[in-house]
This record gives structure tokens, C-alpha cells and sequence, in this order.
């Protein structure tokens, strides 16, 4: 597949393997409604709003983002922010941000969610997590938990930096290595 395509409100596209010709050269709009249970999406750029529990696999999600989301992304590419469906479950495998400097993409969490996120590079950010979980295992990088998480319990492992502004939500740092503090730490020493 090549070039732009948009799936509309009505299409069915349910367990399809849509894949790219080569990496990137299609971009996919998804269109509110269209349905997309147990389909896998391949090497492309995909944006627009998910009709169901689907895979990504080396996708690159555009500044416009990804709505409703569910499902599996495995060596994904952000530059937009990810919503979840409500009470969604999302796990994401070997992701990295392509956003420059300080932004950085934003899972938003809708209801009782369930977010894996392993092995991520760059920062991430989450937004309105009020039920559930979401466990963050930074590769390099770091984490943005935003004041609009209020509930729920978020754990941070892996090694970066991390700015926590939530409000209310659990959050467990025991599996984290903070890169800023120790060094500050170090620098601050005092030699004999």
C-alpha cells in the first residue's frame, strides 16, 4: 500500500494486515466508527480515531495523534499524543519519541485504564489517569506525570529523569534510577 488513504465511518476492516510498500510511504487517516478489531497495521503513518483492540507495528504516529486507542504498538514512533479508549488496555514495546527538545508525547488515559509502556526511549508524558494503571519503563529519557493524574497508580522503572506534578495519583519510584538526582548528589559533594 502507498500514498494517503482514509478509512471512513463505515468501513470494516476487521483483522486485515494493512502494511506500507516500504516503511512510511502510506498514511493512514482512521475515521470515527471505522471498525479495526484484530487488525494489524504495518510500517506506516496512522493517525485519526481506532474502532478497536488493534496492532502496530513500526508505525509513526503524526502530531495529529491516535484516539480511542487500544491494542498493541511494537517499535512505534511518536510525535503526537495517544488517547486510550475508555477502560482501554494499551501496551506499547520499544517506542521512542521523535519529538524535538523538551516536548514529548502524551498517553491520555479515559477511564479504568490498563498502560504498559517497556522499553521506551525520549520522554513520555500521561494525562488523566484516574483509575488504573500505568507502568512506564523508560530505556533514556524521562517521565512527565501531569497534574490531571489524580487517581490510579502509576510505577516508573527503568533509568532518566522524571518531573511528578500528579495529584492524587499512587506513584512508585522503586524500580527508577533518577539521572538528575544522582548527579546533583555527586556535584553537590563536598571533597576532602
Amino acid at each position: 500500500m502507498n500514498g494517503a488513504w482514509t478509512f471512513g465511518a463505515s468501513d470494516v476492516i476487521d483483522g486485515y494486515h494493512i502494511k506500507a510498500v516500504t516503511h512510511e510511504a502510506a498514511d493512514i487517516t482512521l475515521t470515527a466508527g471505522c471498525s479495526n478489531v484484530g487488525a494489524v497495521f504495518e510500517d506506516l503513518v496512522i493517525h485519526g480515531t481506532q474502532g478497536g483492540d488493534a496492532h502496530f507495528v513500526r508505525c509513526n504516529i503524526p502530531v495529529s495523534g491516535l484516539y480511542n486507542a487500544e491494542g498493541e504498538h511494537i517499535a512505534c514512533t511518536y510525535r503526537g499524543h495517544v488517547s486510550t479508549v475508555t477502560d482501554g488496555t494499551i501496551e506499547m514495546l520499544d517506542g521512542f519519541s521523535a519529538m524535538p527538545g523538551n516536548a514529548h508525547p502524551y498517553i491520555i488515559c479515559n477511564g479504568n485504564v490498563s498502560v504498559g509502556i517497556r522499553n521506551f526511549s525520549g520522554g513520555i508524558g500521561v494525562e488523566n489517569l484516574t483509575a488504573g494503571h500505568v507502568v512506564l519503563g523508560i530505556n533514556t529519557g524521562y517521565a512527565h506525570l501531569h497534574d490531571t493524574c489524580t487517581g490510579g497508580n502509576i510505577f516508573v522503572r527503568g533509568t532518566g529523569g522524571i518531573m511528578d506534578e500528579s495529584a492524587g495519583a499512587t506513584v512508585d519510584l522503586s524500580g527508577y534510577i533518577n539521572i538528575p538526582s544522582i548527579a546533583a548528589g555527586v556535584w553537590n559533594k563536598t571533597l576532602p
